[in-house]
């Protein structure tokens, strides 16, 4: 996989050129929220139109994830100046901001048909954990990749992260101190089934929130920036620090309710 693409150079490695033309063809008429763009080397990237607090659970969600070793696509931000600032919508000084991650050619929504044909069932564990931890209640067959393998197989990626209510920091506060875990409802109405292995990976993921709970809590106010939203970056680090210093007690609970709705 190449190097992870640095959010916070935005247009790092991205053909600005392209990109700008494909932003300015969507701002004229009714714009479109999502898109597709391709970078200097031809490969395409989706990318999407966000407001702030959507930009800052998704950039949350997905800076955590690489630090959990979750497998989610590259990402990256694009930044591109409009006439006029959409209120309410995440921007830089006179610019709009957009999430971009890269296009996941082949990939299938989960299936329950294919959990036993997983080459990193491990990998379905930790996403499970951070979804405690983030209290992620959106959690379905089609932001639950399946990417096959050249040996007939498939692994596992996740994405959108943006519906979190990390996003509204006060509201993400709240839950810190209510302790509380996301209904699994909505995944295992899909055929979700937690096995030994994603039981183990889960829980060794709650031991690395627990322990380096002060160092990842702290890529809160990172997010924060990126979203405009610093004002809210105290309570946001706050409430991340809160749930991740009870992460086993999250995770335990979380896979205990999955175990217990399970079809």
């Amino acid at each position: 996989m190449p190097d992870r693409i640095d959010p916070l150079q935005l247009h790092a490695t991205l053909e600005k050129r392209r990109i700008a033309r494909w932003l300015r063809a969507e701002t004229h008429g009714r714009a479109r929220a999502t898109g597709y763009v391709f970078d200097r080397k031809g490969e395409q990237w989706f990318t999407k139109a966000i407001p702030a607090a959507t930009l800052l659970a998704e950039h949350l969600g997905s800076t955590l994830a690489t630090k959990l070793g979750i497998p989610i696509p590259d990402f990256a931000i694009a930044e591109h100046a409009l006439p006029t600032p959409i209120p309410g919508w995440a921007k830089a000084p006179q610019n709009h901001i957009r999430w971009m991650s890269r296009y996941q050619a082949n990939a299938l929504p989960w299936r329950r048909e294919v959990l036993l044909e997983l080459n990193n069932p491990g990998d379905l564990g930790r996403i499970l954990a951070l979804d405690a931890v983030l209290h992620i209640t959106d959690r379905h067959k089609r932001n639950v990749l399946l990417i096959p393998t050249a040996t007939r197989h498939f692994r596992i990626m996740v994405i959108d992260y943006d519906a979190g209510p990390a996003g509204s920091p006060e509201v993400f506060w709240d839950l810190a101190q209510s302790q509380s875990v996301p209904s699994p409802k909505s995944l295992l109405n899909h055929g979700l089934v937690v096995t030994p292995k994603m039981q183990a990976a889960a829980m060794a993921a709650a031991d690395h929130m627990e322990n380096a709970a002060p160092t990842l809590s702290g890529i809160a106010s990172a997010s924060c920036k990126i979203a405009d939203m610093s004002d809210q970056a105290e309570t946001l680090s706050q409430a991340l620090l809160t749930r991740m210093k009870d992460a086993r007690s999250l995770v335990y609970r979380y896979l205990e309710q999955v175990r217990r709705t399970a079809p």
